[in-house]
């Protein structure tokens, strides 16, 4: 019965994440049309194997449990604002808030006080980390990579969300030296976030 349950939420997370990663909360016909395109059709697949195997790849991890569930909802949430993130460098507030209240319910689930308050912590600590370098210097981080990184505070708590930005920094932060030796980037350029917080989520 467990495992039931597990695979009907894997199934709902997975339908949040293709129907945020198609454009979300835009116009039903719109979503329809880009579903139908080469395009669409294209990040359809990728969406949904890359779920499957983020599905099977968790379950060897920690084997069918909440670990897993917490596992497969992080990334799920960073699975679907990837695409739009590296398009066109933009968050969906929708995704962040529907995928926001989902981790908070998940966390809840447990019924222990505890949980609530390493949540709330940890999206307090995750909004600090990237909202103070946001204050100061607006050009270099993002209002929606704040809220990405208080979301994802709700789910992994003070300390997990600290080593969690520090893996994504270190993946960023080698990509961009490969890049600039490429002549790919200059120190100028703009680079997604998303994709390396779904990295983070990874390893």
């Amino acid at each position: 019965m467990n495992i039931l349950c597990f695979i009907a939420c894997a199934l709902v997370l997975s339908g949040f994440s293709v129907f945020f990663a198609l454009g979300g909360v835009a116009d039903r016909n719109e979503i329809l049309h880009r579903a139908k395109q080469p395009e669409g059709k294209k990040l359809l697949i990728i969406i949904g194997a890359a779920e499957l195997g983020i599905g099977i790849y968790g379950a060897w991890l920690f084997g069918i449990g909440y670990d897993w569930g917490a596992f497969f909802a992080l990334a799920s949430y960073l699975l679907a604002i990837t695409p739009e993130d590296i398009r066109q460098h933009t968050i969906a507030d929708a995704a962040t808030l529907t995928f926001g209240v989902l981790f908070l319910l998940l966390r809840l689930s447990r019924f222990q006080t505890v949980e609530l308050i390493d949540a709330l912590l940890g999206a307090a600590v995750g909004a600090v980390l990237l909202g103070l370098p946001y204050l100061i210097r607006r050009s270099s981080i993002g209002l929606g990579d704040v809220k990405i990184l208080a979301v994802c505070g709700l789910m992994l708590g003070p300390i997990g969300v600290i080593t969690f930005l520090m893996r994504a920094f270190l993946a960023i932060f080698v990509y961009s030296l490969v890049q600039l030796i490429r002549k790919k980037v200059t120190l100028h350029s703009e680079t997604p976030f998303a994709p390396f917080l779904l990295l983070a989520a990874l390893i």
